[in-house]
């Protein structure tokens, strides 16, 4: 069987020739069946799928048997056919049939054919080898001549002296006195022959009268029958044209327009020119013409020469006026729904606005950034109806915009800003783009306003301006410089001094230093502590000022500081005693529990490290630690070998940790050279430390499925690693192996 262009076997038939299989189909779908049989003729049926149940009737022949495949002439069926004087079959509703013969290579066959009816010739035909197809077409003729009666009438009396056309020739014959003719004789026609038969175009043009037929040609179909005479009545009458010429109120023809009588359309005009033919001539008609953007109207129409109609546009009046000072407003743009195009209104606020009909019409108005755009939907009841708009206008505003000195910075937030001048006085906030808008009927353009600023981070307020309002709906944008604050909390006479990257002196104090600096600028700073606060004296110190850096602190007796010198004595308990004494605001709070945790790590206690390390991350400004991959690695591997000396939850927890920050470091992977140990270090935790939890915790506590998805990415991670090594050596392949092999015997027991 094929359907489209599939193929597939259906089945074989039982031991009766039957079969019966299903097939999913679709309503309308074409498919073609084909039965064959070793040393049978190939059998193919074409079908379209119409019903749910379809049989068929299949006839095999031998392929060394003699095959007549007969059809007739236009398809005719039911014709008996006779083989030396035997029937073989009739034709089917296709005018076919197919059957075998029997019989010597050149022996002399006759056959013959009859239907109630008709005349059919026999046919005469000779032998050929075996297997030989035959093909003939029977010609089916009528037992008599055919012949034609025609009569024409007009009005119920009879036309003489009409001529025809017959199969697209032209007849000699006209009708007589009575309106008749009759045509005999015609030969050369058979049986399903198409006989058309009309009134001659020439004789229907003659003079100026225009005539109609009905029908306007007749067909005969030649059927079988003794009585082989054909009538055909035509039926003629004169035909009376109204014309209706349409233009507009320019004398422009219009097209398209549609022409309707009563409620029925008629058709629509063409080149300005509508052409109807009237049902009654003595009558006149009352036509309705309509069309987009014009005014309906109507005209009365007969058989005296055509009407002139002119069709006016349709419109309304729009009238703009202000809503605050009632003056009308010139140079207002107006736009309907339909999409004409925009009308702009005059000096007396008025506008012509064409319409497709009468109706509601949604109308927009616009007139520049100065008013709001309205939207407004009016009903239009009679042509050139006027209608009042009112616009409202925009409140004049001012916009500022704040921004830092330095523009990578962005602009300046949540910032109270005052403006004032010119009688006008008002406070506002910037929002997070560092943007504020005053709008006020009194704000003018050519007025001067003086803008103050308090900045979030506490500063005094700065003046800006005044600044001139050319065109009060612009945007000003102001740049803002704000002061730093250098404090030494811990020691109030210490010595403070600012630098800039030259090493030039901008300013000192004690105590505290304020300095007005540019946002985002690059400074120097110094301090030194009094005797009686220990008297540390802090290494010069670079600083960027940024939103953060607004207010710095400076500890210049600070216990990190004490710690690092009882370190360098060999005072272990006294250096841990003033590292756990730094506070969290402190600049070296991180550098304090860094040391801690590695001095906790080499006494072995990893509890008190893998804790000091977390507080190190978890500052207030860890600053570069929870970027740095180095210390991340470190705080991971002391994570993971306190893992390993506990046991269930514990371990899990800690091993999670380890995890975390490994993860965290390998973000930053790029801060190590290629090839470096501390990068291969890092491959190698990444892939040891989720090995070792599985393999210690996780395996007897996940299903199959979890179990080979955590081999999977084990075995991604150590190839990772075997890569890397691959790529820039420095570290043996053994680990890589043995870790290798105990994932590929945990799959296999798995399967």
């Amino acid at each position: 069987m094929k359907v489209g262009k599939k193929e597939f076997v259906l089945g074989r038939t039982d031991r009766n020739g039957k079969f019966k299989g299903q097939l999913s189909m679709r309503r309308g779908q074409e498919a073609d069946i084909v039965v064959e049989k070793t040393n049978y003729r190939r059998w193919k049926q074409h079908f379209v799928a119409k019903r749910s149940r379809k049989s068929f009737e299949v006839k095999l022949y031998p392929k060394w048997a003699r095959l007549v495949k007969l059809s007739t002439r236009n398809n005719i069926g039911d014709v008996e056919v006779f083989l030396n004087g035997s029937s073989i079959g009739k034709t089917d509703k296709h005018g076919n049939l197919t059957a075998p013969i029997l019989g010597k290579p050149g022996q002399r066959m006759t056959m013959s054919f009859q239907k109630e009816g008709v005349h059919i010739e026999p046919w005469n035909f000779t032998l050929g080898p075996e297997g030989e197809i035959i093909r003939h077409q029977i010609e089916l003729w009528p037992p008599k001549p055919v012949s034609l009666h025609l009569r024409v009438f007009s009005k119920n009396e009879p036309v003489p002296g009409v001529s025809f056309v017959l199969n697209g020739h032209r007849i000699g014959q006209t009708t007589d006195a009575n309106g008749e003719l009759l045509l005999t004789g015609l030969k050369g026609l058979r049986i399903g022959d198409h006989l058309r038969i009309g009134i001659a175009e020439e004789w229907l043009e003659k003079g100026r009268k225009v005539y109609k037929v009905e029908p306007p040609g007749g067909v005969v179909v030649i059927r079988p029958g003794k009585f082989q005479r054909y009538d055909i009545t035509f039926w003629i009458k004169e035909v009376v044209f109204a014309v209706v010429e349409i233009k507009d109120i320019h004398g422009n023809p219009l097209s398209g327009v549609r022409v309707f009588l009563k409620d029925k359309e008629l058709g629509r005009s063409k080149n300005g020119r509508f052409v109807w033919e009237l049902p009654d001539p003595d009558k006149s008609y009352r036509l309705r013409l309509q069309a987009p953007w014009y005014e309906g109207t109507e005209c009365q129409v007969d058989r005296h020469g055509p009407v002139a109609v002119e069709m006016k546009k349709l419109f309304f009046m729009a009238v703009v006026k202000d809503s605050v000072t009632k003056q009308p407003l010139a140079n207002v743009q107006i736009r309907t729904s339909e999409g004409e195009p925009v009308a702009t209104s005059e000096l007396t606020g008025q506008a012509r606005i064409p319409i497709k009909k009468l109706g509601k019409v949604r109308v927009t108005l616009s007139k520049g950034e100065r008013y709001i755009k309205q939207e407004r939907v009016v009903e239009i009841t009679k042509n050139g109806e006027e209608k009042i708009f009112w616009l409202v206008p925009v409140k004049p505003q001012i916009t500022l915009t704040f921004r830092w000195e330095t523009r990578d910075l962005g602009p300046v937030k949540n910032a109270l800003v005052e403006i004032s001048g010119s009688g006008y006085i008002d406070q506002g906030r910037t929002d997070d783009r560092g943007r504020v808008r005053f709008e006020s009927y009194s704000i003018e353009e050519g007025n001067k306003y003086t803008v103050k600023i308090v900045t979030p981070y506490g500063t005094d307020s700065l003046k800006v301006g005044p600044i001139t309002v050319p065109n009060y709906d612009k945007e000003h944008i102001i740049t803002v410089y704000v002061p730093i604050e250098i404090s030494t909390p811990c020691d109030a006479g210490a010595l403070i001094e600012l630098l800039d990257p030259k090493g030039k002196l901008l300013a000192s104090d004690r105590g505290k230093l304020m300095y007005k600096v540019k946002l985002g600028g690059h400074y120097v700073v110094r301090a030194e502590g009094t005797p009686e606060k220990g008297g540390i004296k802090l290494p010069p110190r670079d600083i960027y000022i940024d939103r953060t850096s607004m207010h710095i602190e400076l500890n210049v007796c600070s216990p990190y500081l004490m710690g690092k010198k009882l370190l360098d004595r060999g005072d272990i308990e006294g250096a841990k005693r003033e590292f756990s004494r730094e506070p969290p605001n402190s600049i070296y709070y991180c550098e304090a529990h860094k040391e801690l945790a590695e001095i906790y790590r080499k006494e072995g206690n990893l509890a008190s490290a893998a804790d000091e390390y977390d507080k190190v991350l978890n500052a207030p400004n860890p600053g570069e630690y929870q970027t740095n991959p180095s210390f991340l690695l470190r705080a991971a591997t002391c994570n993971y070998e306190l893992a390993h000396t506990l046991e269930g939850e514990d371990a899990l927890r800690r091993y999670k940790r380890a995890l975390e920050l490994v993860d965290q470091a390998y973000m930053y992977k790029s801060f190590f050279p290629r090839g470096s140990k501390r990068l291969l270090d890092l491959y190698y935790y990444k892939a040891l430390i989720p090995h070792e939890r599985y393999f210690r915790l996780l395996r007897e506590n996940l299903s199959k499925e979890d179990r080979l998805m955590e081999l999977e990415d084990l075995e991604e991670n150590w190839n990772r690693f075997k890569d890397e090594v691959r790529n820039f050596g420095g570290r043996d392949y053994r680990d890589y192996r043995e870790r290798m092999g105990q994932i590929a015997r945990e799959r296999s027991d798995l399967r």
